[in-house]
């Protein structure tokens, strides 16, 4: 097994050369044969994954909400980078056009790892400093596409990510226990 603490075999990329931001928008929300959608209030700062989605025709989603994802693409709030608003999703759907669809190239980066990447102190640091507005914070494309950081070779990829998935999956298992043990105790 190779030292991870021996980093020269790594390398030095940007965020923007292996992560591509998908724009596959759909020209008809009510005849595109989605059902549900994602609004900013389905992520919570820090989480991994979303908490929620909304259905389609509800209402409360206007034009903006265009953009197809796909099961396993990471969306990113763009608008307040300071919430880390990043999360995996496990299906198909629309979010609106300010919330990027990321994709790791994987010939370079697992997509397995990129939620992580997004996460960590040195990447919201980053968009903190490179975020534009004066009241409306927001980040475009090439303000998150410079973000550099060094990259295991894929197989040492792999191992981190099973490592990080691993304690994502007992870290949820923890907090259904938790839930599950305060409704207990509470109807003592």
């Amino acid at each position: 097994m190779p030292d991870l603490a021996d980093r020269s075999t790594w390398t030095k990329v940007a965020f923007g050369d292996v992560v591509d931001q998908i724009k596959n928008r759909v020209p008809n929300v009510n005849d595109c044969g989605l059902i549900e959608y994602i609004r900013g209030e389905h992520f919570e700062p820090g989480n991994l994954r979303l908490i929620g989605r909304s259905r389609l025709g509800d209402g409360k989603h206007g034009s903006a909400f265009c953009m197809r994802f796909q099961p396993g693409d990471v969306l990113y709030v763009s608008r307040n980078p300071q919430l880390r608003k990043a999360a995996v999703t496990d299906f198909e759907g629309i979010c609106a056009n300010t919330t990027y669809v990321c994709r790791a190239n994987e010939q370079y980066f697992l997509q397995a790892l990129l939620p992580f990447i997004m996460q960590t102190e040195s990447f919201v640091e980053y968009t903190i400093r490179n975020k534009r507005g004066s009241t409306n914070f927001y980040l475009n494309w090439s303000d998150i596409a410079g973000y550099e950081f060094t990259l295991p070779p894929l197989e040492e990829q792999r191992r981190i990510a099973e490592v990080l998935q691993a304690a994502e999956n007992l870290k949820e298992r923890m907090l259904t226990a938790q839930k599950a043990l305060n409704q207990m105790t509470s109807s003592w």
